[in-house]
């Protein structure tokens, strides 16, 4: 999956805690690496300027 590479992820809880400042559009996968997405961290998009 393409946004697997466009996030920062936390193996450990299964949260995204962050994205790459050029993601325009996030689609949110149910897993990455074969690992449950569980959670967004609070701040996970916060320095993403660039999303619409």
């Amino acid at each position: 999956m393409l946004n697997e590479i466009k996030f920062k992820f936390d193996k450990k809880t299964g949260t995204i805690i962050g994205c790459l400042k050029d993601v325009t559009i996030v689609n949110i996968p149910i897993q990455i690496n074969g690992i449950t997405v569980k959670a967004l961290g609070r701040r996970a998009f916060y320095n993403c300027s660039s999303l619409k």
